[in-house]
């Protein structure tokens, strides 16, 4: 009896021993996997925040996140470019063109603002025959029976009709130093004539001194 008390102490002994050191090797690898996960991108906060609305259920899956502002960004900026149309522009700007057409069939690029007096006086002057572009911008357009709409940006389209407008146009046109016509010409009080005003001057048609003709009277500031 007393030996076999002494070989059951020991074999006792021993188990407790073998349990001890599992149970140590157990608590060391609990810690070793309690610092790895200190130092993980989750505990440190260097990896990248999960987007609203992703699944996060498996914390140890690896989430790619995709930047796409720099592609919207993009897309709204190319969207708004000037597509450098003039059609685009405000219809009626300055130096916006329109094709006008032409007795003979052909068409010619004018100012909007004119194209628009062509129009207007279509039913009083027919087509144009033609279209001459001086300095500074100027047009003379061109109908049958000495019919013309003088036209620049500081003057609109002006008409120029019968007398006023042959005197004119022997005093040079375009290059006349009377300049363009500013209004249309007017009817002088009492039947005496009519007369119309240019940036530097005037032309009337007038009765002559003597006589029933009439003659040209210009006047220049």
């Amino acid at each position: 009896m007393p030996r076999t008390t002494t070989m059951t102490r020991r074999l006792l002994t021993g188990f407790a021993a073998a349990s001890l050191t599992l149970g140590l090797a157990a608590c060391a690898s609990v810690e070793d996997d309690t610092r790895l996960g200190d130092d993980s991108p989750e505990q440190t906060g260097a990896a990248h925040t999960t987007p609203e609305g992703a699944d996060t259920a498996n914390p140890g899956d690896i989430t790619t996140v995709t930047d796409t502002t720099a592609g919207v960004q993009d897309e709204g900026a190319g969207g708004s470019q000037d597509t450098g149309d003039p059609q685009a522009t405000e219809e009626g700007a300055e130096g916006d063109t329109q094709e006008i057409d032409l007795v003979d069939g052909s068409s010619v690029a004018v100012p909007v603002p004119l194209a628009e007096a062509i129009n207007t006086h279509s039913a009083d002057f027919g087509t144009p025959t033609g279209v001459e572009e001086g300095s500074d911008g100027r047009y003379l357009v061109s109908y049958e029976e000495d019919s013309y709409l003088a036209y620049s940006a500081d003057t609109g389209a002006q008409p120029l009709i019968g007398m006023i407008a042959q005197t004119w146009m022997n005093e040079g046109g375009l290059d006349s130093d009377l300049g363009l016509p500013t209004g249309p010409e007017e009817a002088i009080p009492d039947g005496e004539g009519w007369t119309q005003e240019f940036t530097n001057g005037t032309i009337s048609w007038v009765p002559a001194p003597l006589g029933d003709e009439y003659t040209s009277e210009i006047e220049q500031n």
